[in-house]
């Protein structure tokens, strides 16, 4: 079951004493999980969950109480969505870049979670195990919430996800080719481009094989973005060796002479 969800068994009377002592007020028939909920979002420092947040979880049929807080509920999103396979991981993590970007530029969301251009997207990044690995190792540091650095009021620096994954970079990538997000969102300019497409065959972010290859694919792209260098630093490290070596050599043949 989705959306709001309070149960029926109410709170303990050790929860309300509690929860009276670090100040938090409740109504008298509040039900036990309810009240871990909003014991839950004060002891982790949460943000109180919107109505668009709590929107975003009835699209992936994430159960959630009044009092569930906004990273506790991002949390619940990206398990639910994980549970349900890569496609509908991809369009989560997509939707949540796309929203990024599109804050950054100041621009209104151009998509929704049930947008068919969003699905393609999803659909296009869910067959690249690297991709679904690379979201995987993002989720443990931030769920989504929001990329990049932030000041609070307080002055306090916090760190969000990082923008230069390789799930963030080829979400980006095929949104702007959407014309989804960024400089494309009113007008796509050139040709569609997307990510090769494999045969399927079920989940496939353990196969190290498709992990490797996907990965090194990702990595010769970004090495034809970059110019090139009249020489590399493993070239110049070898010509340093090698003359480190000659002049050792000379040293030792020439040392009988000044005997």
């Amino acid at each position: 079951m989705s959306g709001h969800s309070s149960g029926s068994r109410p709170a303990t009377e050790k929860q309300r004493n509690y929860a009276r002592s670090l100040g938090l007020s409740f109504p008298d028939d509040i039900s036990v999980k309810d009240m871990s909920a909003l014991l839950d979002t004060r002891l982790n420092k949460d943000k109180p969950a919107k109505s668009t947040h709590k929107r975003m979880a009835d699209a992936f049929g994430v159960a959630y109480s009044e009092y569930t807080g906004k990273r506790a509920l991002f949390e619940a999103i990206f398990e639910a969505a994980d549970d349900k396979g890569p496609a509908d991981l991809c369009r989560w993590f997509a939707f949540r870049v796309c929203r990024d970007i599109e804050k950054t530029n100041g621009r209104p969301m151009s998509a929704s979670l049930h947008s068919p251009s969003l699905s393609a997207v999803a659909e296009q990044m869910a067959d690249n195990p690297a991709v679904i690995d690379s979201i995987h190792d993002a989720a443990e540091t931030d769920p989504f919430i929001w990329w990049g650095t932030f000041t609070a009021p307080n002055g306090r620096v916090l760190q969000g996800g990082s923008r230069g994954t390789l799930a963030y970079s080829e979400a980006k990538r095929l949104l702007e080719d959407a014309g989804l997000a960024g400089a494309n969102a009113t007008q796509s300019t050139g040709p569609k481009t997307s990510l090769p497409k494999p045969a399927r065959s079920g989940y496939t972010k353990h196969d190290p094989l498709r992990v490797a290859q996907a990965r090194q694919q990702a990595r010769t792209r970004d090495s034809e973005k970059k110019p090139r260098t009249a020489m590399s630093a493993q070239t110049r490290d070898r010509l340093l060796i090698a003359g480190l070596v000659a002049a050792g050599l000379a040293l030792i043949l020439i040392a009988p002479l000044f005997r």
